[in-house]
């Protein structure tokens, strides 16, 4: 039996044009109904219709995860090159105007811009996900509190936005946090305890959460360097 705890990678990615690399501002029509079936349901739209996302089924194995990543990777590129459309895995994308994007109709994404407004229309940012498996509460909050010192090593090995709306974030830093630091929902999470972690996650989202999830990662535009982030992610029993 491993001693390793299960764990999930979930990637986001721009869709752009095949040609110019300019950010998509919709989906085509069939394109997430085709790429659902086509890969069982792991792959799903975003809060913006120019963002996609796949997610991994739970794996013990980093090898098995990268393997399972290629597939979706190339299922989806290949199915959005049918409609003249690539993939582009990168924190932000260099050039794209925010206020140009077009939010994804569903309920969900309408309560968000509820919520957040500008700050969520500024959501032109990707990220990837490596999720956990911690099933005691107890074991959730304190390998939380482990990772915290080690978040600035992940968001430097992580870095992939150089430029943001054109401009160059220099020195080259991770844009995507600073962003996302401007939300009241983000930002890494204080240390406290599970009680009180479980009262304020009902209302808010952080960097780590009680799951968990770590989301401090931008650059994975290769696969293996996604296996490699997600690598030291997961916790050992």
């Amino acid at each position: 039996m491993s001693d390793d705890y299960k764990f999930g990678i979930e990637e986001e990615f721009f869709l752009v044009d095949a040609e110019t690399k300019s950010v998509a501002r919709e989906m085509p029509a069939g394109f997430l109904e085709k790429v659902k079936s086509v890969t069982g349901g792991q792959v799903m739209g975003e809060m913006l219709q120019s963002q996609i996302e796949v997610a991994t089924t739970p794996h013990s194995n980093i090898a098995d995860a990268r393997t399972e990543l290629r597939f979706l990777r190339q299922t989806v590129s290949n199915i959005a090159a049918e409609h003249g459309l690539a993939i582009l895995a990168v924190g932000t994308h260099p050039t794209a105007q925010w206020r140009n994007a077009t939010q994804t109709p569903a309920e969900r994404y309408d309560n968000v811009m509820e919520d957040l407004q500008m700050i969520g229309q500024r959501n032109m940012l990707c990220g990837l996900h490596v999720h956990v498996e911690l099933p005691d509460p107890d074991d959730r909050v304190d390998i939380m509190m482990r990772m915290l010192p080690y978040l600035p090593l992940f968001i430097a090995l992580a870095t992939s936005s150089p430029f943001w709306r054109a401009p160059p974030t220099w020195p080259p830093r991770d844009a995507t946090s600073s962003i996302w630091g401007s939300a009241s929902r983000t930002s890494a999470p204080p240390t406290i305890s599970w009680k009180r972690r479980s009262r304020r996650c009902a209302t808010a989202i952080t960097v780590i959460r009680p799951r968990p999830e770590s989301w401090p990662c931008g650059r994975r535009w290769r696969r293996t360097f996604t296996s490699a982030l997600a690598h030291p992610s997961r916790p050992r029993k």
